[in-house]
């Protein structure tokens, strides 16, 4: 197994969640060799209905096509992640948690955690994590969670505090991620505007464009 840390990119850019809700699970792997290709370098594998065995054949696979310099990480499940010799973890604020996450990982895998307000977002500030995912920022169906959306000012409140890398998510469209990166986030978590697209390749591709820096 790989012991040398990857680093996540500087700035984190298009965060793309593979998401089987929305996306057949045999299509995985080639859907994510596409984003690659359209410049996408940070992948989240997300399947909350599949057993641990269909998730790690999943991740295992997506892992095995995708060029050297991405970032994979596994949802959930610090044990698939492991085995399935990722670059680490996303976890949630129901999953076991960043510490429990390095017992399982050690300190060269990439853990990020979601947050969803303030407070939760300056307990992740101490934790041994990466980067802080934070929202939804706007209105999304892509998951259900509890906090309404915080819209530009609550993320702008949020980066003012946080103390790491922070990937804003939830309703992010390639028209919006212009905004969110002048307000400073390090990355945007895309789901729905990638893979509902007609062309998920075009919509990575602008989308990875929308986040450069202006000329």
């Amino acid at each position: 197994m790989r012991t040398i840390k990857k680093v996540l990119p500087d700035p984190i850019g298009v965060y793309a969640i593979l998401d089987t809700s929305f996306l057949a699970k045999e299509a995985v792997p080639s859907v994510a060799s596409m984003m690659a290709s359209a410049g996408v370098r940070v992948f989240q594998v997300r399947a909350k209905t599949l057993s641990a065995r269909d998730f790690f054949g999943i991740v295992k696979k997506t892992k095995d096509v995708l060029p050297e310099e991405c970032i994979l990480l596994a949802n959930d499940r610090a044990d698939v992640a492991l085995c399935a010799e990722c670059d680490g973890v996303h976890l949630g604020q129901e999953d076991i948690g960043v510490e429990a996450g390095r017992l399982v990982l050690g300190a060269e895998k990439v853990i990020g955690i979601s947050t969803h307000s303030l407070e939760e977002l300056e307990m992740a500030n101490n934790e041994p994590c990466d980067y802080i995912a934070f929202g939804p920022i706007f209105p999304t169906k892509t998951k259900v969670v509890s906090a309404s959306p915080h819209g530009l000012e609550g993320l702008r409140k949020a980066l003012m505090i946080a103390k790491k890398p922070v990937v804003a998510i939830g309703g992010i469209e390639v028209a919006n991620i212009r905004d969110l990166r002048r307000l400073g986030v390090s990355g945007v978590a895309m789901i729905g505007a990638l893979l509902r697209a007609e062309d998920i390749f075009d919509a990575a591709r602008r989308a990875v464009r929308a986040f450069l820096p202006p000329e």
